[in-house]
């Protein structure tokens, strides 16, 4: 899952992302889990938390997770740096484990998160 703290950022604003990872099927384990974001032209990173952060790209290594356990959630704060009032930005997460489980029937293994720019506090819009 992805989400964020609101879906009509101003320019200058910070936004935080919380994207969420878990093996749903009872009895199973995904080796190797790692889930990444690449950010749009016009975000940069503030926080990653223990993510390492190369470019416009954020990534965490989550490990080992079991099948039916409680999701592992990393957050991200990003600051908008630019765009106009009514641009929308998109971000998707990507998750990948070992085993090639992403392809296995049932896994969702992408989410994303569009927000629209809203126009600065006291400006007409």
């Amino acid at each position: 899952s992805l989400s964020s703290d609101g879906s009509r950022p101003q320019a200058g604003a910070d936004i935080a992302y919380a994207v969420g990872v878990a093996d749903p099927v009872s009895g199973s384990v995904a080796q190797d889990v790692i889930v990444s974001i690449t950010l749009p032209p016009g975000e940069s990173v503030v926080s990653a938390g223990c993510g390492t952060v190369v470019g416009q790209s954020v990534s965490w290594n989550l490990g080992t997770l079991l099948g039916r356990q409680s999701p592992v959630t990393e957050q991200l704060v990003v600051r908008l740096d630019g765009g106009a009032p009514g641009d929308q930005i998109a971000v998707t997460a990507v998750a990948s484990a070992a085993g090639g489980l992403c392809q296995a029937a049932g896994s969702v293994c992408t989410a994303k998160d569009v927000a629209t720019i809203a126009a600065p506090s006291g400006a007409p819009g």
